[in-house]
């Protein structure tokens, strides 16, 4: 028998001293035995320590892939360990950022506040400024009113004197202030108004008074000279005229154009 074969065989399966150990032994059972058996039962006996070597080799390899599947799964929980600290760390950032998110959103509805409390107060005082607009309007067309009936009342007093002497229309009876009132309860003031004669022809003034002149103002009057027509109360072809202290060039001649009359208040 070939010692140093088993004893190589046996190398390949395990470490060199347990080899030496397991081959003496064995070398030693085999000389007990070598005189009671015979030469079948020896090669048999030779054919299972055979099996039991490669048995032994199969499962060191066995052993080996165990080992390296071991390794893998260690790296594997290294990986999980070291993603699971990168979640925990995300995770602190998220909340810390949760929580500023969360003071910026109560700075947000402090400032929305702020914002809703200023606009009362702006709505407040644009309130009190549009009722100090109106009151102020209210005092202009007061002014207004009080400057234009006064121009109206010194036309009505002397224009039958500046008609007569500037425009050849001498007026009949007086010249009064009155209120038109027309089919559907529709009605029109009437500043200036009244009857005259011109070239022999009667005719019907009518005229306003305005503190400055305006093209609007020249149109309103015609349109108004209209409606006393198509209702009657114009009984003769109209005489319009318009008062005013102010009458820019462009307005007498656009008030020319329509056939206005304009006279100036420093006649009156």
């Amino acid at each position: 028998m070939d010692t140093y074969r088993v004893f190589e065989r046996l190398s390949a399966v395990m470490n060199p001293e347990a080899a030496k150990a397991v081959t003496e032994t064995f070398v030693t059972v085999l000389d007990e035995v070598r005189d009671t058996v015979t030469k079948a039962e020896f090669n048999e006996l030779q054919g299972v320590v055979q099996e039991l070597a490669e048995a032994q080799k199969r499962t060191g390899d066995r052993i080996e892939r165990l080992e390296a599947v071991v390794a893998d799964l260690a790296e594997a929980q290294k990986r999980t360990e070291a993603r699971v600290g990168e979640l925990a760390e995300a995770q602190k950032r998220t909340e810390a950022r949760v929580g500023e998110l969360a003071e910026a959103q109560k700075r947000t509805e402090a400032r929305v506040g702020e914002l809703a409390e200023a606009q009362k107060r702006t709505e407040a005082a644009v309130l009190e400024l549009t009722r100090g607009l109106t009151e102020t309007r209210q005092m202009v067309g007061g002014l207004s009113d009080a400057v234009g009936y006064g121009l109206e009342d010194r036309a009505i007093k002397e224009l039958p004197r500046v008609l007569a002497a500037e425009h050849g229309v001498t007026v009949k009876g007086r010249l009064v202030r009155r209120f038109v009132r027309y089919p559907g309860g529709k009605k029109d003031e009437l500043n200036i108004f009244g009857e005259g004669e011109r070239a022999g022809e009667s005719v019907t003034v009518c005229g306003e008074a305005k503190a400055r002149l305006s093209r609007k103002h020249v149109d309103v009057l015609c349109r108004l000279g209209e409606r006393l027509v198509r209702s009657g109360e114009a009984k003769h072809p109209l005489f319009l005229l318009m008062v005013s202290y102010s009458v820019e060039p462009e307005v007498e001649e656009y008030a020319a154009s329509r056939v206005v009359t304009v006279i100036p208040s420093y006649l009156l």
